[in-house]
Protein backbone atom coordinates (compact mmCIF):
# COMPACT_ATOMS: atom_id res chain seq x y z
CA UNK A 1 0.00 0.00 0.00
CA UNK A 2 1.52 3.27 -1.14
CA UNK A 3 1.89 6.07 1.31
CA UNK A 4 -0.20 9.17 0.60
CA UNK A 5 1.90 12.20 -0.25
CA UNK A 6 2.44 14.67 2.55
CA UNK A 7 0.39 17.87 2.20
CA UNK A 8 2.23 21.03 1.26
CA UNK A 9 3.85 22.73 4.28
CA UNK A 10 1.84 25.52 5.77
CA UNK A 11 2.02 27.79 8.83
CA UNK A 12 -1.65 28.65 9.29
CA UNK A 13 -1.35 29.51 12.99
CA UNK A 14 1.60 31.82 12.33
CA UNK A 15 -0.28 33.46 9.45
CA UNK A 16 -3.19 34.24 11.77
CA UNK A 17 -0.88 35.46 14.54
CA UNK A 18 1.07 37.66 12.09
CA UNK A 19 -2.07 39.32 10.73
CA UNK A 20 -3.59 39.73 14.18
CA UNK A 21 -0.37 41.26 15.49
CA UNK A 22 -0.20 43.79 12.66
CA UNK A 23 -3.83 44.76 13.31
CA UNK A 24 -2.85 45.42 16.94
CA UNK A 25 0.48 47.10 16.16
CA UNK A 26 0.34 48.40 12.57
CA UNK A 27 3.71 50.17 12.88
CA UNK A 28 5.31 46.74 12.49
CA UNK A 29 3.97 46.38 8.94
CA UNK A 30 6.63 48.54 7.26
CA UNK A 31 9.36 46.31 8.68
CA UNK A 32 7.67 42.91 8.27
CA UNK A 33 6.59 43.45 4.69
CA UNK A 34 10.26 43.35 3.73
CA UNK A 35 10.20 39.68 4.77
CA UNK A 36 6.70 38.48 3.88
CA UNK A 37 5.21 38.52 0.38
CA UNK A 38 1.47 37.85 -0.22
CA UNK A 39 2.39 34.62 -2.04
CA UNK A 40 3.95 33.32 1.17
CA UNK A 41 0.50 32.81 2.73
CA UNK A 42 -1.13 29.40 2.37
CA UNK A 43 -4.62 30.75 3.06
CA UNK A 44 -5.73 32.96 0.15
CA UNK A 45 -7.89 35.11 2.43
CA UNK A 46 -4.79 35.79 4.51
CA UNK A 47 -2.84 36.75 1.38
CA UNK A 48 -5.65 39.11 0.33
CA UNK A 49 -5.74 40.73 3.77
CA UNK A 50 -1.93 41.20 3.79
CA UNK A 51 -2.09 42.86 0.38
CA UNK A 52 -4.88 45.14 1.61
CA UNK A 53 -2.91 46.18 4.71
CA UNK A 54 0.14 46.99 2.55
CA UNK A 55 -2.01 49.03 0.16
CA UNK A 56 -3.52 50.99 3.06
CA UNK A 57 -0.05 51.66 4.47
CA UNK A 58 1.23 52.88 1.09
CA UNK A 59 -1.74 55.23 0.83
CA UNK A 60 -1.05 56.67 4.30
CA UNK A 61 -4.33 55.32 5.70
CA UNK A 62 -4.66 54.41 9.36
CA UNK A 63 -4.74 50.68 10.13
CA UNK A 64 -6.89 49.62 13.07
CA UNK A 65 -9.91 47.48 13.95
CA UNK A 66 -12.27 50.15 12.64
CA UNK A 67 -10.66 51.24 9.37
CA UNK A 68 -9.73 47.76 8.12
CA UNK A 69 -13.23 46.21 8.42
CA UNK A 70 -14.68 49.38 6.87
CA UNK A 71 -12.27 49.11 3.94
CA UNK A 72 -13.08 45.39 3.52
CA UNK A 73 -16.80 46.16 3.44
CA UNK A 74 -16.27 48.78 0.74
CA UNK A 75 -14.64 46.20 -1.54
CA UNK A 76 -18.01 44.50 -2.02
CA UNK A 77 -16.41 41.07 -1.53
CA UNK A 78 -15.65 40.67 2.19
CA UNK A 79 -15.56 36.90 1.75
CA UNK A 80 -12.24 37.30 -0.10
CA UNK A 81 -10.73 38.29 3.24
CA UNK A 82 -12.53 35.66 5.30
CA UNK A 83 -15.29 38.05 6.28
CA UNK A 84 -15.34 41.03 8.61
CA UNK A 85 -16.09 38.90 11.69
CA UNK A 86 -13.13 36.63 10.95
CA UNK A 87 -10.76 39.59 10.58
CA UNK A 88 -11.88 40.99 13.93
CA UNK A 89 -11.25 37.59 15.53
CA UNK A 90 -7.63 37.57 14.34
CA UNK A 91 -6.57 40.32 16.72
CA UNK A 92 -7.91 38.35 19.70
CA UNK A 93 -5.91 35.21 19.01
CA UNK A 94 -2.32 36.45 18.92
CA UNK A 95 -0.28 35.02 21.82
CA UNK A 96 2.27 37.87 21.90
CA UNK A 97 3.17 40.75 19.63
CA UNK A 98 6.82 40.38 20.73
CA UNK A 99 7.08 37.30 18.47
CA UNK A 100 5.88 38.97 15.27
CA UNK A 101 9.26 38.71 13.60
CA UNK A 102 9.38 34.95 14.32
CA UNK A 103 5.89 34.53 12.84
CA UNK A 104 6.93 36.45 9.73
CA UNK A 105 10.06 34.32 9.29
CA UNK A 106 8.02 31.11 9.55
CA UNK A 107 5.39 32.29 7.06
CA UNK A 108 8.07 33.35 4.59
CA UNK A 109 10.06 30.13 5.02
CA UNK A 110 7.07 27.85 4.53
CA UNK A 111 5.97 29.88 1.53
CA UNK A 112 9.39 29.37 -0.06
CA UNK A 113 9.37 25.62 0.61
CA UNK A 114 5.84 25.29 -0.73
CA UNK A 115 6.80 27.14 -3.89
CA UNK A 116 9.85 24.90 -4.37
CA UNK A 117 7.77 21.73 -3.95
CA UNK A 118 5.19 22.94 -6.45
CA UNK A 119 7.89 23.84 -8.95
CA UNK A 120 9.48 20.41 -8.61
CA UNK A 121 6.11 18.67 -9.00
CA UNK A 122 5.50 20.63 -12.17
CA UNK A 123 8.96 19.63 -13.44
CA UNK A 124 8.17 15.95 -12.83
CA UNK A 125 4.92 16.23 -14.79
CA UNK A 126 6.75 17.84 -17.72
CA UNK A 127 9.36 15.08 -17.70
CA UNK A 128 6.66 12.40 -17.55
CA UNK A 129 4.95 13.92 -20.58
CA UNK A 130 8.07 13.35 -22.71
CA UNK A 131 7.57 9.61 -23.44
CA UNK A 132 3.85 10.14 -24.06
CA UNK A 133 4.63 12.79 -26.67
CA UNK A 134 7.01 10.36 -28.43
CA UNK A 135 4.26 7.74 -28.60
CA UNK A 136 1.88 10.34 -30.03
CA UNK A 137 4.33 11.16 -32.82
CA UNK A 138 5.61 14.39 -31.32
CA UNK A 139 9.17 13.49 -30.30
CA UNK A 140 10.84 15.87 -27.90
CA UNK A 141 14.43 15.73 -26.68
CA UNK A 142 15.08 15.63 -22.91
CA UNK A 143 17.36 18.67 -23.22
CA UNK A 144 14.42 20.73 -24.51
CA UNK A 145 12.30 19.65 -21.55
CA UNK A 146 15.17 20.42 -19.21
CA UNK A 147 15.47 23.94 -20.64
CA UNK A 148 11.75 24.47 -20.24
CA UNK A 149 11.87 23.29 -16.63
CA UNK A 150 14.79 25.63 -15.91
CA UNK A 151 12.91 28.55 -17.49
CA UNK A 152 9.81 27.77 -15.41
CA UNK A 153 11.84 27.56 -12.22
CA UNK A 154 13.56 30.87 -12.88
CA UNK A 155 10.33 32.57 -13.88
CA UNK A 156 8.53 31.32 -10.78
CA UNK A 157 11.35 32.51 -8.53
CA UNK A 158 11.33 35.98 -10.10
CA UNK A 159 7.55 36.28 -9.80
CA UNK A 160 7.63 35.80 -6.01
CA UNK A 161 9.40 39.05 -5.27
CA UNK A 162 10.17 42.40 -6.72
CA UNK A 163 12.42 43.01 -9.68
CA UNK A 164 15.97 41.92 -8.89
CA UNK A 165 17.80 42.21 -12.22
CA UNK A 166 18.38 45.36 -14.21
CA UNK A 167 19.99 45.29 -17.64
CA UNK A 168 23.07 47.49 -17.71
CA UNK A 169 22.23 48.97 -21.11
CA UNK A 170 18.73 49.99 -19.99
CA UNK A 171 20.05 51.57 -16.79
CA UNK A 172 22.69 53.42 -18.86
CA UNK A 173 19.87 54.92 -20.92
CA UNK A 174 18.13 56.05 -17.73
CA UNK A 175 21.36 57.69 -16.54
CA UNK A 176 21.73 59.56 -19.84
CA UNK A 177 18.11 60.69 -19.66
CA UNK A 178 18.68 62.00 -16.14
CA UNK A 179 21.85 63.84 -17.22
CA UNK A 180 20.00 65.51 -20.08
CA UNK A 181 17.17 66.68 -17.83
CA UNK A 182 17.33 70.17 -16.31
CA UNK A 183 18.88 70.03 -12.86
CA UNK A 184 15.62 70.96 -11.16
CA UNK A 185 13.64 68.35 -13.11
CA UNK A 186 15.69 65.27 -12.27
CA UNK A 187 13.88 62.71 -10.12
CA UNK A 188 17.17 61.23 -8.94
CA UNK A 189 18.31 64.37 -7.21
CA UNK A 190 21.10 64.64 -4.72
CA UNK A 191 20.65 66.73 -1.58
CA UNK A 192 23.15 69.54 -1.11
CA UNK A 193 24.29 70.16 2.45
CA UNK A 194 24.54 73.90 1.86
CA UNK A 195 28.15 73.87 3.06
CA UNK A 196 30.30 74.75 0.06
CA UNK A 197 33.40 72.73 0.92
CA UNK A 198 31.38 69.63 1.86
CA UNK A 199 29.38 69.64 -1.38
CA UNK A 200 32.48 70.35 -3.45
CA UNK A 201 34.97 67.96 -1.84
CA UNK A 202 32.83 65.12 -0.46
CA UNK A 203 29.74 65.41 -2.62
CA UNK A 204 26.07 65.84 -1.84
CA UNK A 205 23.82 63.26 -0.17
CA UNK A 206 22.56 60.83 -2.79
CA UNK A 207 19.21 59.01 -2.90
CA UNK A 208 19.26 55.49 -1.35
CA UNK A 209 22.41 56.39 0.66
CA UNK A 210 22.83 55.88 4.39
CA UNK A 211 25.04 58.70 5.71
CA UNK A 212 26.39 58.33 9.24
CA UNK A 213 27.54 61.45 11.10
CA UNK A 214 29.15 60.49 14.39
CA UNK A 215 30.71 62.42 17.24
CA UNK A 216 31.12 62.64 20.98
CA UNK A 217 28.64 64.88 22.85
CA UNK A 218 28.99 68.67 22.41
CA UNK A 219 30.72 68.41 19.01
CA UNK A 220 27.70 69.89 17.20
CA UNK A 221 26.29 66.92 15.28
CA UNK A 222 22.64 67.82 15.95
CA UNK A 223 23.32 71.42 14.94
CA UNK A 224 24.97 70.37 11.68
CA UNK A 225 22.29 67.80 10.83
CA UNK A 226 19.51 70.31 11.45
CA UNK A 227 21.33 72.91 9.36
CA UNK A 228 21.54 70.43 6.47
CA UNK A 229 17.86 69.57 6.91
CA UNK A 230 16.90 73.24 6.91
CA UNK A 231 18.93 73.93 3.76
CA UNK A 232 17.20 71.05 1.96
CA UNK A 233 13.81 72.05 3.37
CA UNK A 234 13.58 75.17 1.19
CA UNK A 235 13.15 73.02 -1.94
CA UNK A 236 11.82 69.64 -0.73
CA UNK A 237 10.11 67.93 2.18
CA UNK A 238 12.46 66.72 4.92
CA UNK A 239 11.65 64.33 7.78
CA UNK A 240 13.55 64.83 11.05
CA UNK A 241 13.19 62.17 13.74
CA UNK A 242 14.50 63.82 16.90
CA UNK A 243 14.67 61.26 19.68
CA UNK A 244 16.72 63.53 21.95
CA UNK A 245 15.34 67.09 21.65
CA UNK A 246 11.81 68.37 21.30
CA UNK A 247 10.56 70.19 18.21
CA UNK A 248 10.41 73.50 20.08
CA UNK A 249 14.03 73.26 21.21
CA UNK A 250 15.22 72.39 17.71
CA UNK A 251 13.29 75.32 16.26
CA UNK A 252 14.80 77.68 18.83
CA UNK A 253 18.25 76.55 17.71
CA UNK A 254 17.51 77.30 14.07
CA UNK A 255 16.01 80.69 14.88
CA UNK A 256 19.17 81.50 16.84
CA UNK A 257 21.36 80.46 13.90
CA UNK A 258 19.33 82.44 11.36
CA UNK A 259 18.94 85.55 13.48
CA UNK A 260 22.44 85.65 14.97
CA UNK A 261 20.91 85.98 18.43
CA UNK A 262 22.78 83.72 20.89
CA UNK A 263 20.80 80.60 21.72
CA UNK A 264 21.11 81.21 25.45
CA UNK A 265 19.46 84.64 25.14
CA UNK A 266 16.67 83.17 23.06
CA UNK A 267 15.98 80.41 25.56
CA UNK A 268 16.24 82.62 28.65
CA UNK A 269 14.03 85.49 27.51
CA UNK A 270 14.96 87.81 30.33
CA UNK A 271 18.43 88.12 28.72
CA UNK A 272 17.11 89.35 25.35
CA UNK A 273 18.12 92.81 24.17
CA UNK A 274 15.61 95.17 22.46
CA UNK A 275 17.41 94.83 19.13
CA UNK A 276 17.03 91.03 19.29
CA UNK A 277 13.26 91.01 18.77
CA UNK A 278 13.09 92.12 15.13
CA UNK A 279 15.85 89.66 14.26
CA UNK A 280 13.96 86.82 15.92
CA UNK A 281 10.71 87.78 14.20
CA UNK A 282 12.42 87.88 10.79
CA UNK A 283 14.03 84.46 11.32
CA UNK A 284 10.75 82.91 12.48
CA UNK A 285 8.94 84.37 9.48
CA UNK A 286 11.53 82.87 7.15
CA UNK A 287 11.11 79.45 8.74
CA UNK A 288 7.37 79.52 8.04
CA UNK A 289 8.12 78.55 4.46
CA UNK A 290 10.38 75.66 5.50
CA UNK A 291 9.22 72.15 4.60
CA UNK A 292 11.01 70.39 7.44
CA UNK A 293 8.76 68.00 9.38
CA UNK A 294 9.82 67.09 12.94
CA UNK A 295 8.77 63.97 14.84
CA UNK A 296 10.07 64.29 18.39
CA UNK A 297 8.73 60.98 19.73
CA UNK A 298 11.27 59.63 22.20
CA UNK A 299 10.58 55.88 21.99
CA UNK A 300 10.75 54.64 18.41
CA UNK A 301 11.68 51.27 17.01
CA UNK A 302 12.95 50.88 13.46
CA UNK A 303 9.49 49.58 12.51
CA UNK A 304 7.86 52.69 14.04
CA UNK A 305 10.25 55.02 12.27
CA UNK A 306 9.86 53.31 8.88
CA UNK A 307 6.08 53.35 9.19
CA UNK A 308 5.97 57.06 10.03
CA UNK A 309 8.38 57.88 7.21
CA UNK A 310 6.17 55.99 4.73
CA UNK A 311 3.10 57.84 5.94
CA UNK A 312 4.82 61.18 5.50
CA UNK A 313 6.00 60.13 2.04
CA UNK A 314 2.38 59.34 1.15
CA UNK A 315 1.18 62.79 2.20
CA UNK A 316 4.34 64.68 1.19
CA UNK A 317 5.39 63.02 -2.10
CA UNK A 318 8.31 65.44 -2.48
CA UNK A 319 10.10 63.87 0.49
CA UNK A 320 13.83 64.13 -0.29
CA UNK A 321 15.72 63.57 2.97
CA UNK A 322 15.32 61.74 6.30
CA UNK A 323 17.34 62.71 9.39
CA UNK A 324 17.58 60.50 12.49
CA UNK A 325 18.98 61.96 15.73
CA UNK A 326 20.31 59.59 16.94
CA UNK A 327 20.44 55.83 16.40
CA UNK A 328 21.45 54.75 19.93
CA UNK A 329 18.24 56.31 21.31
CA UNK A 330 16.06 54.03 19.21
CA UNK A 331 14.42 51.08 20.94
CA UNK A 332 15.08 47.49 19.95
CA UNK A 333 12.37 45.12 18.79
CA UNK A 334 13.60 42.11 20.77
CA UNK A 335 14.44 42.57 24.47
CA UNK A 336 16.35 39.27 24.39
CA UNK A 337 18.79 40.40 21.70
CA UNK A 338 22.15 42.01 22.45
CA UNK A 339 22.48 45.74 21.89
CA UNK A 340 25.03 45.17 19.11
CA UNK A 341 22.56 42.99 17.27
CA UNK A 342 19.75 45.50 17.73
CA UNK A 343 21.86 48.39 16.43
CA UNK A 344 22.78 46.24 13.45
CA UNK A 345 19.11 45.60 12.76
CA UNK A 346 18.38 49.33 12.99
CA UNK A 347 21.26 50.09 10.62
CA UNK A 348 20.01 47.61 8.02
CA UNK A 349 16.47 48.92 8.45
CA UNK A 350 17.57 52.51 7.81
CA UNK A 351 19.49 51.45 4.70
CA UNK A 352 16.46 49.53 3.45
CA UNK A 353 14.25 52.57 4.11
CA UNK A 354 16.61 54.80 2.11
CA UNK A 355 16.45 52.42 -0.85
CA UNK A 356 12.70 51.91 -0.60
CA UNK A 357 11.83 55.62 -0.48
CA UNK A 358 14.72 56.60 -2.78
CA UNK A 359 16.01 59.29 -0.40
CA UNK A 360 19.22 59.71 1.57
CA UNK A 361 19.02 58.95 5.28
CA UNK A 362 21.31 61.07 7.46
CA UNK A 363 21.71 59.20 10.73
CA UNK A 364 23.57 60.58 13.75
CA UNK A 365 25.51 58.32 16.07
CA UNK A 366 27.31 58.59 19.37
CA UNK A 367 30.91 57.49 19.77
CA UNK A 368 32.24 55.39 22.63
CA UNK A 369 34.33 56.82 25.45
CA UNK A 370 37.43 55.25 23.93
CA UNK A 371 37.90 58.57 22.14
CA UNK A 372 38.49 60.31 25.47
CA UNK A 373 41.21 57.82 26.38
CA UNK A 374 43.19 58.46 23.22
CA UNK A 375 45.87 61.12 23.48
CA UNK A 376 44.91 63.04 20.35
CA UNK A 377 41.11 62.60 20.88
CA UNK A 378 40.56 62.11 17.15
CA UNK A 379 37.72 59.64 16.41
CA UNK A 380 38.15 56.60 14.18
CA UNK A 381 35.72 54.02 12.79
CA UNK A 382 36.26 51.57 15.64
CA UNK A 383 34.85 54.19 18.05
CA UNK A 384 31.32 53.75 16.70
CA UNK A 385 29.29 52.89 19.73
CA UNK A 386 27.77 49.42 20.15
CA UNK A 387 28.01 48.17 16.58
CA UNK A 388 30.29 47.90 13.58
CA UNK A 389 27.21 47.46 11.37
CA UNK A 390 26.91 51.21 11.07
CA UNK A 391 30.26 51.40 9.32
CA UNK A 392 29.45 48.43 7.09
CA UNK A 393 26.03 49.71 5.98
CA UNK A 394 27.03 53.36 5.58
CA UNK A 395 27.67 54.85 2.16
CA UNK A 396 29.36 57.81 3.84
CA UNK A 397 30.82 57.89 7.34
CA UNK A 398 32.06 61.15 8.85
CA UNK A 399 33.13 62.30 12.30
CA UNK A 400 33.08 65.74 13.92
CA UNK A 401 36.06 66.84 15.98
CA UNK A 402 36.57 70.23 17.66
CA UNK A 403 40.08 70.58 19.15
CA UNK A 404 38.97 73.69 21.04
CA UNK A 405 36.62 71.55 23.15
CA UNK A 406 39.52 69.47 24.49
CA UNK A 407 42.19 72.18 24.49
CA UNK A 408 40.40 75.49 25.28
CA UNK A 409 43.74 77.20 25.91
CA UNK A 410 45.19 75.99 22.59
CA UNK A 411 46.43 78.22 19.78
CA UNK A 412 44.15 80.77 18.13
CA UNK A 413 43.91 78.87 14.84
CA UNK A 414 41.84 76.24 16.67
CA UNK A 415 39.26 78.69 17.96
CA UNK A 416 35.87 78.01 16.40
CA UNK A 417 37.23 75.29 14.09
CA UNK A 418 35.46 71.98 13.57
CA UNK A 419 37.04 69.18 11.56
CA UNK A 420 34.81 66.90 9.49
CA UNK A 421 36.76 63.66 9.20
CA UNK A 422 35.39 61.62 6.29
CA UNK A 423 36.40 58.00 6.91
CA UNK A 424 34.29 56.37 4.19
CA UNK A 425 32.75 57.69 0.99
CA UNK A 426 31.46 55.36 -1.70
CA UNK A 427 30.87 58.20 -4.14
CA UNK A 428 34.02 60.25 -3.75
CA UNK A 429 37.25 60.90 -1.88
CA UNK A 430 37.82 60.64 1.85
CA UNK A 431 39.38 63.77 3.24
CA UNK A 432 39.14 66.19 6.14
CA UNK A 433 37.14 69.40 5.96
CA UNK A 434 37.48 72.38 8.25
CA UNK A 435 34.38 74.38 9.16
CA UNK A 436 33.74 77.40 11.29
CA UNK A 437 31.54 76.62 14.31
CA UNK A 438 29.58 79.37 16.03
CA UNK A 439 28.64 77.83 19.35
CA UNK A 440 26.69 80.84 20.61
CA UNK A 441 24.27 81.05 17.69
CA UNK A 442 24.58 77.37 16.77
CA UNK A 443 25.71 77.08 13.17
CA UNK A 444 28.42 75.94 10.80
CA UNK A 445 29.92 77.75 7.84
CA UNK A 446 32.84 77.44 5.44
CA UNK A 447 36.10 78.80 6.77
CA UNK A 448 37.76 81.64 4.85
CA UNK A 449 40.47 80.75 2.38
CA UNK A 450 43.19 81.39 4.95
CA UNK A 451 41.98 78.28 6.77
CA UNK A 452 41.35 76.18 3.67
CA UNK A 453 44.44 74.06 4.32
CA UNK A 454 44.26 74.04 8.10
CA UNK A 455 47.06 71.70 9.13
CA UNK A 456 48.72 72.62 12.43
CA UNK A 457 47.63 70.67 15.48
CA UNK A 458 48.95 70.27 18.99
CA UNK A 459 51.93 67.98 19.07
CA UNK A 460 49.93 65.25 20.77
CA UNK A 461 47.34 65.33 17.99
CA UNK A 462 49.59 65.16 14.95
CA UNK A 463 49.83 61.41 14.74
CA UNK A 464 46.62 60.08 13.33
CA UNK A 465 45.21 57.05 15.08
CA UNK A 466 44.47 53.96 13.06
CA UNK A 467 41.12 52.22 13.29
Amino acid sequence: MSKAPDPLPRATMQERALLGGVLQQPDWLAYLRQTVHPDDFWDRSHAALWSLLCAMSDAGEAIDLVTVPERISRTGAPEDYGGVAYVLELSDEIPSTSNLEDYADRVSLYGSWRSLIQECQSAVRLAQDGPRMIEEGEPVHPSAVRDRIAANLLGSTASRGSKTWAKLGEVAGEVVDAVEEPADASTDRAVATGITTWDRDLGALFPTDLVILAARPAMGKTTLALQIAENAGWSMDVAVFSLEMGARQLTQRRIAALSGVPYRRLRYRNELEPEDYPKIMAAAEKLRSSRVWIDDSSELTIADLASRARRLAATAPDLGLIVVDYVQLMHGEDPRASRDREIGRMSRGLKALAKDLNVPVLCLSQLSRKVEMRENRRPVASDLRESGSLEQDADMLSFLFRPEYYWPDGPDYQKGVCEVICAKNRHGPTRDLYLKFDGAAGGFSTLPSSHAHFQPRPKSARKRARP
